[in-house]
């Protein structure tokens, strides 16, 4: 984190790719656990591929996208289609660190827990 510096330009499409192929491609991911991906900005897209684009690639595998959104600058309506474009994803505004706090609790919440011997 210390070594980015924020430029104006919010790529999230690229970043849900990004979590998407980790939870593919990563050496230590385990193939029988749900994936999830959280997509959490506080901007607006403004760069690269097109979210709504992006996130079909996160369907075709089966994963789900939730997505958090938290200032007046980040564009709620993009972020609760990328949601809703999943099996059960959800998106969540928080005004504050306590909403905040609150979104992960509600995003855990609908985390399954598999048990595998």
């Amino acid at each position: 984190v210390d070594g980015f510096r924020a430029g104006g330009l919010t790529a999230i499409g690229n970043a849900l790719t990004m979590g998407s192929d980790s939870l593919v491609f990563d050496a230590n991911n385990r193939s029988y656990a749900f994936k999830t991906v959280i997509v959490m900005t506080d901007g607006n897209h403004n760069t690269g591929p097109s979210p709504d684009v992006t996130v079909d690639t996160a369907v075709a595998r089966g994963q789900t996208v939730h997505t958090i959104t938290f200032s007046g600058g980040a564009n709620q309506r993009l972020m609760g289609r990328v949601a809703a474009a999943t099996q059960g994803g959800i998106h969540i505004h928080a005004d504050d660190a306590e909403d905040l706090a609150a979104a992960f609790r509600a995003i855990a919440r609908t985390l399954s827990v598999t048990l595998v011997e």
